[in-house]
């Protein structure tokens, strides 16, 4: 696969700093792209627009918007992508959620795990690296009842994920990456907002 490279029109004004975002085209990057660009940044957007560059189609008119269709899992390509010049790497491309990779494990590793590697690897000691993880790696939600209910935690029902991301934080912290907030401070955090959600809000968070 090549990379291909495309700025066009006119947008905000540069501030002279670059941020090169792994799986930019996707929900959260997508989301995260219109935000830098309207602070200033020069954003690289590193993408294998498996579903399309739609959801980016409403900054595409911005100078400042860089598109490269790569994939992570091609080290040549990422490497290719990180240049001197980026002062920092959001990573977000993966295969998300215990749904999606519980269907096919094999792709999973590829890119969640490789793929992360090979950005942990590409690294300069300049550069910044942001890294963000699923929902997932909190563990399953047995009962979600958004509507004048409380949310209590249950030592009840099977959690499937729980393998998977004490496996993947072991991992990730091997490479570097330290959170900054704890698990059970994670889990309090849904305990607090879950009961809180619309309909709308479930739907959208909804990954099976």
């Amino acid at each position: 696969m090549t990379i291909t490279q495309c700025t066009n029109g006119k947008g905000s004004k540069s501030i002279g700093e670059k941020v090169l975002i792994t799986g930019g085209a996707g929900y959260i990057g997508s989301s995260l792209v219109p935000i830098l660009l309207e602070r200033g940044y020069e954003v690289f957007v590193f993408d294998k627009f498996e579903y399309g560059i739609f959801p980016l189609l409403s900054v595409a008119s911005d100078p400042n918007l860089h598109i490269i269709r790569g994939d992570i899992c091609d080290k040549s390509q990422l490497k290719a992508a990180i240049t001197d010049d980026i002062g920092a790497v959001v990573h977000l491309a993966a295969i998300v959620g215990y749904p999606a990779c519980d269907r096919d494990q094999a792709l999973a590793v590829e890119v969640n795990e490789i793929g992360t590697s090979n950005v942990v690897d590409l690294i300069q000691d300049h550069q910044k690296l942001i890294f963000a993880s699923t929902g997932s790696c909190y563990g399953a939600i047995v009962q979600m009842m958004p509507f004048q209910c409380g949310l209590n935690l249950s030592g009840n029902g099977e959690d499937r994920d729980k393998r998977d991301y004490e496996v993947s934080y072991e991992k990730i912290k091997k490479l570097g990456f330290r959170s900054t907030i704890t698990l059970e401070e994670g889990i309090e955090e849904l305990l607090k907002t879950l009961p809180q959600m619309s309909q709308w809000e479930i739907k959208l968070s909804k990954n099976i």
